[in-house]
């Protein structure tokens, strides 16, 4: 038979296991609140600060006005768009450079975001290779003005690929900077989506371009670099997704 005094002996070595298991359970578990707190400030702090590479990209997002004219002279038409400053090279789109009859402007005109000149690119100073993408340059002539106005470092996605970085998968973030036309009237304008897929040498997204703001840039979020052109919108019954030129095809073709 179980004597009085095992019996309370048995009660308090049960009472002093359950309360050691419900304390260490109880610091077990704000260990692991203390380890979601963690990790979700972790997180953030990965985050991407999208003002600060809005505002590294920025300086070279140059809005491009350009004038078709006849043999005589007669303006006939004119284009406006975005382009990406590459130093001398400016990055658009082919179709604000040709008409619909393949035609090149006469003359068009780059102006950076913090430099009220509008500088003058002549017809024989612009490029649209003859292929199927959709994508020109003008050549700008050098100036200690525009280098400076250049000097903002930048890297392509492209050239990250060799080093395991750069690759955009579908879910990936971005960001699209120019002068879409129902944008800001005094500066670029930001809209942002995510790769939604594939398509040939163009990558899907859901981010808006509208006209004006194709032919500027496209920015993969978590390596902060250059993706490519955005090009064109294709419009569903509901929704649209627009392309982006992959920036390894215009490295290829420019070659």
């Amino acid at each position: 038979m179980i004597t009085s005094k095992l019996k309370i002996l048995i009660i308090i070595v049960s009472l002093i296991i359950i309360l050691g298991v419900g304390y260490f359970g109880l610091k077990q578990y704000k260990i692991s609140q203390q380890q979601r707190v963690e990790l979700q400030i972790l997180q953030e702090n990965l985050q991407p600060d999208i003002s600060s590479i809005v505002a590294q990209w920025r300086p070279r997002i140059v809005y491009i006005e350009c004038e078709f004219r006849y043999s005589d002279g007669v303006l006939y038409a004119t284009s406006a768009g975005s382009a990406f400053a590459a130093g001398a090279l400016n990055f658009t789109n082919k179709h604000i450079l040709i008409d619909e009859n393949g035609y090149g402007p006469s003359i068009c005109y780059i102006k950076y975001p913090d430099d009220d000149t509008f500088y003058e690119v002549m017809n024989n100073d612009m490029q649209a290779p003859y292929s199927e993408y959709d994508f020109a340059y003008l050549i700008l002539g050098m100036n200690d003005n525009i280098i400076n106005l250049n000097s903002s470092k930048y890297e392509s996605c492209y050239l990250k690929k060799f080093f395991g970085n750069g690759v955009a998968l579908i879910g990936d973030e971005i960001i699209i900077l120019g002068y879409p036309t129902i944008g800001s009237q005094d500066d670029i304008t930001v809209t942002r989506g995510i790769i939604s897929g594939y398509d040939g040498d163009y990558y899907i997204t859901d981010a808006k371009i509208e006209h004006g703001n194709s032919g500027g840039v496209a920015i993969l979020l978590k390596d902060n670099c250059y993706l490519g052109i955005p090009s064109y919108t294709i419009s569903g019954e509901a929704e649209s997704l627009a392309r982006i030129l992959d920036g390894g095809v215009i490295r290829r073709e420019t070659k």
